[in-house]
Parts: structure tokens; C-alpha cells; sequence
């Protein structure tokens, strides 16, 4: 410890901290390699010694001034280790252990979560899962506070927000549809460049993504076998759909391999991380939901809609893996319900442009007839969801289950449809 007796050392570090933020070098100039080091061995002595938004304050501008930092024109590139990246990814965890108890305090979070993804972004492939732990385990809730914030030396960087197809359309939202940032950054450090483009047959062995791709799932395997959860949150849907539909292309294309196993056993994995648990769908725990705006931005355009059935089209499909193929369905399944409890409240914003679901229900309800099949099905959802759901389904032997499991839905169903 920096002194023996408490109150003394709170003092101490009191002035430390001071001394640092005072005296830390000016805009657009770095710390050596050396230097660098002894601060963030300072700053992790006194780290339980100064309040969370203090330590996120100087552990902030310290960060950006890391020996080598790519400013915004490199912020999305891998960067070589060098004698200070075990310092760099030290300050990593602490920042990341901070940032939610700090955004109690101050706005300081707003601008931690874009550092915090460059970092991951530049580092990732230095890092074990268990050193990128602290900021996968709050991006789900970090990417949300932080979606519009500048960086602690107001540069603004906001969101990014790639996807193997469509980027450029998909990101037309902008910062309120913010997907997840630590999943964000594992595919900058796999992809020199982002995602986009990368097609289905482009993931295939040999082919130009194949590499890339591989990496990211070594990452995600490992992020599942540490038990650790990145709940989707709204555009988030998209892109684990897409990365689910590649993972079912490879083991579709290349069953029989070695590498379709991996992919069957990574599918699951995918399906654990990100499908979050929740036994009734309610507006607080909606994976569409947006607190904090007067209108969910996801409303404006069915384009989202489209994008994730034409992924999630494309999981359902025979694979050698009953295992894989269970979880893409209860993958599917509860995407539909959650599209499903949310779509009275799209319908309500929709006065400009109607916002229109039904088909996109209906043939997300196409692809899960086994798990629609099951006992109470339905339960998850409220009345009114349940009603919207069969209403939207194409007629068939799932609704007509569904409609015989409670009379007095199917009546509610019969009175609407006849007018009454």
C-alpha cells in the first residue's frame, strides 16, 4: 500500500490523482513505453483508494495516451504488442471493472464505452477471454449508456456498427440502435477492415473471410466456456443472425469435416451467449426495447425485419447436428416472440410511415414449428401478444394447435376475424 494508515493514504492518492490530471501530457502527444507503465502501476495502487468516476477519469485520458494509440483514422486496426500492452490490458480491466458504478456518479461512462471498444478492438487478439471478461460482461449495458458519447479528449467517436451484409442501410439509424460493442470489436480485430461483404460462400474454407471467421469463433467458444453472457439487445438480432447463418452454411456445405463439428458445436455456443433468459416477455426486458427515448428507433423502418428472416431463413436448414438444430429453433423462436410483444407499441409510432410486420411474424412463425408446437408456447407472451401471434401466423397445423390449446383465444381470433 502507498501508506500504512488509511486516511493518510486516501490523501495521498487524492494527490496523486491531481497531479496526474494536472500534469498529464497535452492533447496528441503519448506516454513512452516506460512511462506508460509506472502510471497505470500508480493508478492500480490507488485504485481503491479514489471514487469510480475519478479513477474512470484519469484511467481514461491515461488510455488514450498509450504508447503507439491510433487515433480515428486507425481506431478500428489490430495494433502489435509491445513491452507496455500487459499495461495496457491492466488498465483495460480496470476501467471495464468501473464503468457501470461510474455512470452512477457522472456522465463519465458516456465516454469510457468508445475507449473501452477501440481497446478491445486493437488488443483482442493479445488478450485471453478472462482479461476481456469486465467489458463482455457489460456490453450489453454499456453500449446502450454510451451510445452517443465523446471521448475523454472530446474526440467524438461514435458507435460503429458493422454487419456482413447490408452495413451501410443498417446503420442509417444511427447511435439508438447502437449494436453490441464488445462483439463490435472482436470482429474489427478478425476482419482488417469490418465484416461487410463477406458472404455466405466467402466464409467457406479457402476463401477470403475463412480465416477471419475462424478466429471469431475460437473467440466466441471461449467467451461460452468462461460462462459468460452478451445478451442481445435490438440490432444486435441482426447481426448474431448473420453470424449464425454462416456458421450453418459451413456445416451445411462442408458436413462430414472436421470444421462443420467445430461450427455445429459453435452454433450452440452462439445461442448461449447471446439469447438472453426470460420467462415472460415484458416492455423492460424486451430485447427491442430502447429506454430512455420517446420513440424505439427500430420502428421507423421493416428493414431490420427483413434482414434478420433472411438471415434466420437461411439456420433452418438439416445438419448433421440435432444438437445445433434445436438451438437455432429456440433461437428463432424467441426472436419471434420478442418481435411479437413489442409490434402494438411499433404500430402505435407508425402514423408517417406504417410500420408493417405481419409477414415478417408469419414467416419467422414458419421457421419454428417445433418450438410452437410445445406446451405452452405461448406463455412468454402477454394476451394481447398471443392474440397479434396467431393472427399473423399463415393457417396451418401449428395455429391450429395453438388455437386448440386455449378456446378462449381461438374465440378472440374467430370475433376479430369476423368483425364482431
Amino acid at each position: 500500500m502507498l501508506a500504512d494508515d488509511k486516511d493518510s493514504a486516501k490523501a495521498l492518492a487524492i494527490q496523486i490523482y491531481s497531479h496526474f490530471t494536472k500534469n498529464l501530457p497535452v492533447q496528441g502527444t503519448l506516454y513512452d513505453e516506460a512511462d506508460f507503465k509506472a502510471v497505470v502501476s500508480v493508478i492500480n495502487e490507488i485504485e481503491p483508494l479514489i471514487p469510480p468516476a475519478g479513477l474512470l477519469t484519469l484511467g481514461g485520458i491515461v488510455m488514450m495516451k498509450r504508447p503507439g494509440c491510433p487515433y480515428d483514422e486507425n481506431r478500428n486496426d489490430r495494433v502489435a504488442a509491445n513491452t507496455s500492452t500487459p499495461a495496457v490490458i491492466t488498465l483495460f480491466g480496470l476501467l471495464a471493472k468501473h464503468a457501470i458504478a461510474g455512470y452512477s456518479e457522472s456522465h463519465v461512462h458516456t465516454k469510457m464505452m468508445h475507449l473501452l471498444r477501440q481497446v478491445l478492438t486493437q488488443n483482442a487478439h493479445s488478450m485471453t477471454v478472462e482479461e476481456m471478461k469486465p467489458f463482455l460482461e457489460i456490453s450489453p449495458e454499456i453500449s446502450w449508456l454510451g451510445r452517443a458519447g465523446m471521448t475523454l479528449l472530446n474526440v467524438f467517436q461514435g458507435p460503429e456498427t458493422p454487419y456482413f451484409e447490408h452495413e451501410t442501410s443498417l446503420s442509417n439509424q444511427g447511435v439508438n440502435t447502437v449494436t453490441n460493442q464488445a462483439l463490435v470489436a472482436l470482429l474489427y480485430n478478425c476482419f482488417d477492415g469490418g465484416p461487410d461483404g463477406g458472404g455466405l460462400d466467402d466464409v467457406l474454407v479457402g476463401q477470403p473471410y475463412a480465416d477471419g471467421f475462424d478466429e471469431l469463433t475460437l473467440r466466441l467458444l471461449q467467451i461460452c466456456r468462461a460462462g459468460i453472457k452478451m445478451d442481445m439487445r435490438r440490432t444486435d438480432v441482426i447481426l448474431v443472425s448473420q453470424i449464425l447463418e454462416r456458421m450453418v452454411h459451413i456445416a451445411k456445405v462442408e458436413a462430414g469435416t472436421e470444421r462443420a463439428q467445430h461450427y455445429a458445436t459453435a452454433i450452440q455456443a452462439v445461442v448461449q451467449i447471446t439469447l438472453p433468459v426470460v420467462p415472460n416477455i415484458l416492455d423492460k426486458n424486451s430485447i427491442y426495447k430502447a429506454l430512455g427515448t420517446k420513440k424505439n428507433p427500430m420502428a421507423d423502418d421493416g428493414f431490420y425485419n427483413f434482414c434478420t428472416v433472411k438471415a434466420l431463413t437461411n439456420t433452418a436448414v438439416p445438419l448433421e447436428s440435432s444438437e445445433a438444430m434445436a438451438a437455432l429453433e429456440q433461437f428463432r423462436y424467441n426472436v419471434l416472440l420478442h418481435l411479437t410483444h413489442v409490434s402494438p407499441t411499433f404500430h402505435k409510432h407508425g402514423k408517417n410511415f406504417p410500420y408493417v410486420d405481419q409477414k415478417h411474424i408469419a414467416a419467422l412463425a414458419d421457421l419454428c414449428p417445433n418450438a410452437l408446437s410445445a406446451e405452452d408456447a405461448l406463455k412468454p407472451l402477454n394476451p394481447k401478444g398471443r392474440l397479434y401471434l396467431l393472427k399473423a401466423m399463415n393457417h396451418g397445423p401449428v395455429r391450429n394447435t395453438l388455437m386448440s390449446a386455449d378456446l378462449k383465444l381461438s374465440k378472440e381470433v374467430f370475433s376479430q376475424d369476423l368483425g364482431l
